[in-house]
């Protein structure tokens, strides 16, 4: 167990040394992606999602705003979805979609506003390229222009939470799945 805890604490120190993590909260990234030319321009969308998912009687939803870069996808290819952290962005039958579609792949970013570029270069990017991968980047909840309430009081905030926002991200991969590999 010590040695996984030296492993951990090792990587993390040549992650930050080299930039890929950042404790700088919604101030920006260390880097900068920079669109590889000819790229094509993610499109930008929202998704209604559940305000409270673990109350069924509460039927109040709010607006997560997404890019979504389709220049490389192929029907068999993987699904590759960008989460967003804590910043800005500039059928039923679950068996069938497993065996139409690719693999999904889960990139988790910083803390910084997200923007489009970074579906358009990178190494995200060069990945969907060479595997005909479908991409998105996602927007947290209350951050950027995916804010569920003007107000931010106590009592709203109670649903920033990381449980509301994995099932975010389940509810999004289902439905980006349900839409892409309808036949």
């Amino acid at each position: 167990m010590g040695w996984l805890i030296l492993i951990l604490c090792f990587t993390n120190v040549i992650l930050i040394s080299e930039g890929t993590i950042s404790f700088r909260s919604r101030h920006g990234p260390l880097r900068h992606i920079s669109p590889t030319k000819g790229a094509k321009h993610p499109k930008s969308h929202t998704i209604t999602q559940k305000l409270d998912h673990f109350n069924p009687s509460d039927n109040r939803t709010w607006s997560m705003r997404y890019f979504s870069n389709d220049q490389f996808f192929k029907r068999s290819g993987p699904i590759f979805v960008f989460i967003g952290g804590e910043w800005e962005i500039n059928s039923t039958d679950n068996d069938q979609f497993f065996k139409r579609s690719g693999p999904i792949f889960v990139f988790i970013g910083g803390e910084w506003e997200i923007n489009s570029t970074e579906l358009m270069g990178g190494h995200l990017f060069e990945i969907a390229s060479q595997h005909g991968g479908m991409m998105f980047y996602t927007e947290h909840r209350y951050y950027g222009q995916s804010i569920p309430f003007k107000n931010l009081t106590v009592g709203n905030l109670k649903y920033l939470s990381a449980d509301q926002a994995l099932i975010d991200l389940v509810y999004f991969i289902q439905k980006m799945k349900s839409e892409i590999f309808i036949c």
